[in-house]
């Protein structure tokens, strides 16, 4: 059984809503995660998605401390992020009036990606908060700093 439809009825009961375009991208983000992590919270985390493989940064089961709805927001939150360091970052520029349409688009697109990751985490830890301190202690201990740095060691070293 999949975790996305309790996450789906989470992320619709939160106010104030995220803005429409955002809530849009987090329910067919959870809403398109493949299942297979059996519901349970100590399972493996489901398989990534969109093809992504993710490493180091969330290896092995969720602790049993995270619910369902922390565990899978949070699981995409970094399997997002992990996707958007990998990608190459295209050309830099100081000022979008300079860039070409197709460069800002890409760049927009990003930054949509960025917002959605951040969402994805801070909704993550108010499902862990909702829990108790027992899960947020053990969320922020599987989604850790040095596992977010290892991202950008990843993409640096790529």
């Amino acid at each position: 059984m999949s975790d996305a439809p309790v996450t789906l009825s989470w992320l619709a009961a939160r106010t104030p809503p995220p803005p429409q375009v955002l809530f849009d991208r987090l329910q067919a983000r959870v809403r398109d995660a493949p299942s297979g992590n059996g519901g349970g919270a100590a399972d493996p985390l489901p398989g990534p998605p969109s093809g992504a493989q993710h490493g180091a940064e969330l290896a092995g089961p969720a602790p049993s401390e995270i619910g369902p709805v922390a565990r899978l927001l949070a699981w995409h939150a970094v399997g997002l992020l992990a996707d958007l360091c990998r990608e190459p970052a295209g050309p830099g520029t100081k000022s979008l009036a300079t860039t070409d349409a197709d460069t800002r688009g890409r760049l927009r697109e990003r930054a949509y990606r960025l917002l959605e990751a951040d969402a994805l985490l801070t909704y993550a830890l108010e499902a862990a908060a909702e829990e108790g301190p027992d899960a947020v202690r053990a969320l922020a201990s599987w989604v850790s700093a040095s596992r977010l740095a290892s991202l950008l060691a990843e993409a640096d070293a790529a």
